[in-house]
Order: structure tokens, then sequence, then C-alpha cells
């Protein structure tokens, strides 16, 4: 199995990355950490990678030969998890210790490039989505391109 590409490979590289920008005290892990979990505020304050979309496509390297490089697009989300204590008379609650942590994971990530990989691009944030814990994830996307070399038959 040594030819066998790891097709979540770049999700060590991504949590190192971040584990040496992100303050000791926040958790820094994978979105596998989530399965099955009942206390997310226990994880708080959290940063978590998860492989997201994926788009494949091939790239001719001798149409003669028939060889092809499989190309492909990789989407990961950077999630940011917080608790958020509900004042309801003054309405304090707010995101910016979650924007504060996905802007040091933006940093931290934009521009990476791992061995194998072009570098990888920040392509946008999606909405808060509060919990019914009282934990708030807060999500960023980065898209990268890696090749695998033609499988021989």
């Amino acid at each position: 199995m040594a030819d066998t590409p790891n097709l979540f490979a770049l999700e060590s590289v991504l949590l190192d990355a971040l584990r040496a920008a992100l303050p000791a005290n926040v958790q820094v892990g994978s979105g596998a950490n989530l399965v099955g979990r009942q206390n997310l505020a226990g994880l708080c304050p959290a940063v978590l990678v998860t492989p997201a979309e994926s788009m494949v496509g091939g790239a001719d390297d001798d149409p003669e030969e028939g060889d092809t490089v499989t190309v492909e697009d990789e989407t990961w989300t950077v999630t940011a998890l917080v608790e958020f204590v509900r004042d309801r008379k003054d309405l304090t609650a707010n995101f910016q210790e979650a924007g504060e942590l996905l802007g040091r994971a933006y940093s931290a990530l934009q521009g990476l490039r791992a061995p194998g990989y072009r570098t990888l691009v920040y392509t946008g944030r999606q909405p808060p989505a509060p919990t019914e814990q009282g934990v708030c994830e807060c999500s960023i996307d980065f898209t990268v391109t890696r090749a695998f070399a033609p499988v021989e038959p």
C-alpha cells in the first residue's frame, strides 16, 4: 500500500500550522472529534479542521499513451467553536471571540503550501451556526489542488 495516496493527508499539515499559531488554551483538532459528542461546550474554545467537498478532474500528460494525471480540488473547513453565555437583559453576546480565532486561522493557513499540493486559498466564510448547547460554530473555507500520478493498469 506504499503507493496508495492518503486522501486526507493535508489534515495533519493544517492541524500542525494551527497549533503553532493559536494560543495554548485553544483546543485544535479534527472535526472527527465531534462525531457522537454530546457536550460541545466542554471543547470550547476550539478550532477544528474538516474535509469538505472535493472535485476531481484529469489532465492529459501524454494523450497518445493515454496517461492522465488525476487532479483533485479539495475544500477544507476550519471551524471555531465558542461558548455563548446568553444575557437576555442587555444582549451582549457576539461573534468576536470566534472572529478572532478564525482571523488567526486565516493568517496561519492562507498561502500555506504543503508538499504535493498547490497553495492553500481562502474561499470565504459560512454563516454562524448556533447550537442548542449554547455553542456557536463559525467556519471558514480553504481550497487547494493536488495531483495524483497516473495509475498503471
